[in-house]
């Protein structure tokens, strides 16, 4: 909806986004949700499932958002208007790796508290999310041209996955935090 207003093309394909849907959402998902659970479910439903997903969610959105205005911005008009589709195979390849990385960082987080059955899934879904985005099978399955990639958008790629890194992380925290006031106060 943000591109919408910036009138800008929304960057991906469904192919670029398989990686995460795959590995860090579906397939964890469906291997966690296998695991026995004892534990009483605390707090709310919408509470829950909120501290979980908004976090990621807004990390995933505003670093997408990043990548394709830095990529507006930068590209160079010369090579835009004779090579339209390499900026948009960049932003797909940037944008996709950033997702899949961060993708792995909120798996880790669904994953607490760990045990030797959850770090196996992370683990497992860690390798093939590395070995389908950094391998030339990234070309194939997800769409993403690794090889086109030089140091400038590699930079881009390792600044804005240790900025939505840090976004989640902090935003994880604030999240829970305002949960847990949220839930002690509607305790009282």
């Amino acid at each position: 909806a943000i591109l919408l207003t910036l009138s800008t093309k929304y960057p991906f394909l469904p192919s670029n986004l398989m990686v995460i849907e795959f590995f860090c959402s579906g397939l964890a998902a469906f291997a966690l949700a296998l695991q026995p659970n004892n534990r009483k479910i605390k707090g709310g439903f919408l509470s829950n499932v909120l501290s979980k997903a908004l976090p990621g969610g807004i990390t995933y959105a505003l670093g997408c958002l990043a990548i394709v205005l830095f990529m507006e911005k930068q590209f160079m008009s010369m090579i835009n208007i004779y090579f339209p589709e390499s900026q948009m195979l960049l932003k797909q390849t940037v944008g996709g790796l950033f997702i899949s990385t961060v993708g792995i960082v909120t798996l880790f987080f669904h994953c607490l508290p760990l045990n030797k059955y959850r770090i196996t899934i992370f683990s497992l879904m860690t390798v093939a999310t590395i070995v389908v985005c950094f391998t030339p099978l990234g070309k194939f399955f997800a769409g993403f041209h690794i090889d086109a990639m030089n140091p400038m958008w590699w930079s881009v790629y390792a600044i804005t996955t240790i900025c939505g890194i840090i976004f989640f992380l902090i935003s994880k925290f604030l999240f829970d935090l305002v949960i847990k006031k949220y839930e002690e106060r509607k305790k009282n």
